[in-house]
Parts: C-alpha cells; sequence; structure tokens
C-alpha cells in the first residue's frame, strides 16, 4: 500500500484502498527470475511486480530498461494484466527508466516498524524475531545514524591497519565487474553458470553437459572442468580454464598435459612451469585493466566479453576432444 502511494497513478496497478479492501491469491515470489532480483506475480488480483535491489553498486547498461523489456515480453508474464516496477535502494535513487518507482530502505524499514508495533499481539513469534532482526539490519547497515558513524570512526581509528588487510582481501567492488559479465554471457544464450562467489564465476558451454564423463569414481564436483572469469588479480579481470583438484591425480596431469599442448589452440596460454607449481588451470591476457582510483569500467568489461565469448566458444569442441582423448587412453590401459 506504501508502494501504491509513492507511485504515480498512471503507473499504479490499482488504488491502495482497492489493495486493502481485497485479498491476494496465487501468490509466487521468485529470486534472481532472469537476472532480476525480485520478481511477484499474482494470480488474483492478476498482476506482476519486478523489483531491482540496488545495495553498494549503482544501476548500468540500461539494466531497467532491459528488465522492463524482459518482463514485458516474457510469454509466462503475458497472463498478467497489470505489472508494476520498483528500484529499490538504500537512498531511494531516481531510476533512470521514468516507469520505474523508487523506493528506498528507509521507507520500508518505517512501515515495517509500523506494522510490527500496530500488529504486535497478532504477529506470531517466529515472524515477530524475523521483523526485529530484518528492522536492526536495515537501521544498523543502510540508514544514517550519527551514533553508528561514530562509533564506526572509533574503531576504524583504533584498527586501521586490519581494516585495510581485510578490504584488500576481500574488497567489495568485484561485483560490478562480475555483473557486467554475467550479464553478457546469459544474453548470449550458449552458457551455463554453475557457481558463483566472491571475485569468481564459474561457467560452462551448455554442449558440455553431459559430454564430460569421470573416469573414476563419482567426483565430488558434478563440474569438474570450467571457466573461471574473476577479479583476483584487482584492479582488473581475467578468464581461466579450470580443472578442479578432485580427480585422480594421474588422470588429472595427462589433462593438464594435453592442455599445455594445445593452449595455443584453446586461446589460452602457459604459466612458468605449471605442472612444477601445482596450477590446476591455463588463462588468458587479462580481459580488462583499470587504475586503482578508477570506477569499474562496466562497457569496456562487457564489450571485452562479448569479444572473448565469440572466440572462446568454437574452441570448448576442442577442450571437450582433448579430455575425452585422456578418456580412451585410459579406457585402452584398462582393456
Amino acid at each position: 500500500m506504501d508502494l501504491l502511494r509513492q507511485t504515480p497513478v498512471e503507473q499504479r496497478l490499482f488504488s491502495p484502498i482497492e489493495l486493502d479492501g481485497g485479498e491476494l491469491r496465487g501468490v509466487e515470489v521468485r529470486r534472481e527470475w532472469k537476472n532480476i532480483d525480485l520478481l511477484i506475480t499474482c494470480d488474483d488480483p492478476s498482476f506482476v511486480i519486478a523489483v531491482e535491489n540496488k545495495v553498494g553498486s549503482g544501476e548500468h547498461s540500461n539494466q531497467l530498461y532491459r528488465y522492463r523489456k524482459i518482463v514485458d515480453e516474457a510469454p509466462g508474464l503475458a497472463k498478467y494484466e497489470r505489472r508494476q516496477f520498483v528500484y529499490l535502494t538504500p537512498e531511494g535513487e531516481s531510476p533512470s527508466d521514468e516507469t520505474w518507482t523508487e523506493y528506498s530502505y528507509a521507507d520500508l524499514f518505517r512501515v515495517l516498524s509500523r506494522v510490527r508495533r500496530a500488529a504486535a499481539d497478532q504477529i506470531g513469534d517466529d515472524v515477530s524475531t524475523f521483523l526485529d532482526h530484518y528492522l536492526r539490519l536495515i537501521g544498523t547497515r543502510f540508514m544514517n545514524d550519527d551514533r553508528i558513524d561514530e562509533l564506526c570512526n572509533e574503531i576504524y581509528k583504533n584498527h586501521r591497519q586490519a581494516i585495510k588487510l581485510i578490504l584488500d582481501r576481500v574488497a567489495s567492488d568485484e561485483t560490478p565487474a562480475l555483473e557486467a559479465f554475467q550479464e553478457v554471457l546469459e544474453a548470449d544464450g550458449r552458457w551455463t553458470v554453475i557457481k558463483r562467489t566472491g571475485k569468481h564465476l564459474h561457467f560452462i558451454p551448455t554442449i558440455w553437459d553431459g559430454q564430460l564423463i569421470y573416469p573414476g569414481p563419482k567426483p565430488d564436483k558434478p563440474h569438474w572442468i570450467y571457466f573461471d572469469f574473476n577479479t583476483w588479480d584487482q584492479p582488473a579481470c581475467g578468464l581461466n580454464l579450470c580443472l578442479t583438484p578432485t580427480h585422480p591425480t594421474e588422470f588429472r596431469q595427462r589433462c593438464f598435459e594435453n592442455w599445455m599442448k594445445d593452449h595455443k589452440r584453446f586461446g589460452m596460454r602457459l604459466r612458468k612451469n605449471p605442472l612444477k607449481a601445482g596450477w590446476n588451470s591455463l588463462n588468458r591476457d587479462t580481459m580488462v585493466r583499470w587504475k586503482p582510483d578508477e570506477e569499474i569500467p562496466l562497457d569496456r568489461i562487457q564489450t571485452a566479453t562479448s569479444k572473448l565469448l565469440k572466440s572462446l566458444y568454437p574452441k570448448c569442441e576442442a577442450i571437450l576432444a582433448s579430455i575425452q582423448k585422456v578418456d580412451a587412453k585410459s579406457d585402452n590401459r584398462d582393456a
């Protein structure tokens, strides 16, 4: 209801009063649907709400416009009569696409606090505990508080070196670069993301699914060969071709020896003495570099990603064949 009040009349799903007097039936909430943070659908009344949640990074590459087009053109969402788009940020930043309604964590905090107080006797213990924790999280992380600022300054003054070490090792500015890479990757349509953590995004071409036959006992990880896009070498991003360290040593070494012989055909380069050093990957030249005090060049990363994927995809068959070649040798030896 609060969101509807803040939405221009011509963009509202319906009036706040209409919502207050009705019921919501057949509601489904999806997370990360086609990269959209939250997608809420409702059968009765019929509507869809898309929420883009931006914390710690700004909008880039016409995200809001593209996400709106995805929702408007998705065949599975055509049955929903009305739709609304919400841009949720810590301070209620203005969206680049005027179709989206801005909403802030301060708004969220205000509404949930009021609901928590007004309905204290009607809310179950589990929900009350959840709301208390969530409100505390929003209040401490996303809202201005002079006392919190004072405490942060005091902590930083006393532990400056430790905090700098932590920031250097787990810097948070890799996320926009990974997001920029993943958007192009998924738009290409020929790749599957298998894991994303911190500074790394692991992916494979879809043609590898079901084709990589493991020669020994079932591996701990189903995708034991993959590409790794990473921002580990800040401020830069690059790509590796990796073998997980879960294979039988002999098989893994033969695979890697094949890769070393054919690395140019795979578009990769060798590290110095990779086997001797215990490496389990080949790498390409760094995709994009930027200055430490420069904003992450998302447009350059996306342009480089498009070029990379175009050149990399034809080489995936050769990489797969090199693994199958090792497989065949293993079978002959066993026979």
